[in-house]
């Protein structure tokens, strides 16, 4: 269990990344206003699957290590948890919405769409899980 601890803490770094080059992509395309192309999905579609994938690993150790009994600290327990299927929600309500979508709007749905799910991530991450 250790492992997926620490692969977990390892890909938030992943998400973070490709949620910060989507978001950036897709608001400088709009300010640019830029027609969408079908290779402008890319990097929110990894975006997203990245925080699947993170959320994934989340439930595992939260199932795997039965977070659930009171054992650690309430935030922990039962909000970290919610707020991050919250923002991963948000992920995906935000590439649903945007195909209906066309030209700088698409843009600008993703760009802003993904900004918001990144701040709620940013949110509700553990303040000692913050590099010091």
């Amino acid at each position: 269990m250790e492992t997926l601890v620490t692969l977990h803490d390892v890909w938030r770094w992943v998400v973070l990344v490709t949620f910060v080059v989507a978001i950036v992509t897709s608001l400088n395309k709009w300010r640019k206003g830029a027609e969408w192309r079908a290779e402008d999905r890319r990097w929110p579609l990894w975006a997203t699957i990245a925080l699947d994938i993170q959320v994934f690993l989340g439930i595992v150790i939260w199932v795997g290590q039965a977070r659930w009994t009171g054992d650690h600290p309430f935030f922990t327990t039962y909000l970290h948890p919610v707020i991050m299927l919250a923002a991963l929600t948000l992920a995906h309500m935000t590439l649903s919405r945007s195909r209906t979508l066309r030209g700088p709007a698409r843009h600008r749905a993703v760009g802003f769409g993904l900004l918001a799910a990144l701040v709620i991530v940013v949110l509700g991450i553990p303040t000692y899980a913050w590099p010091t």
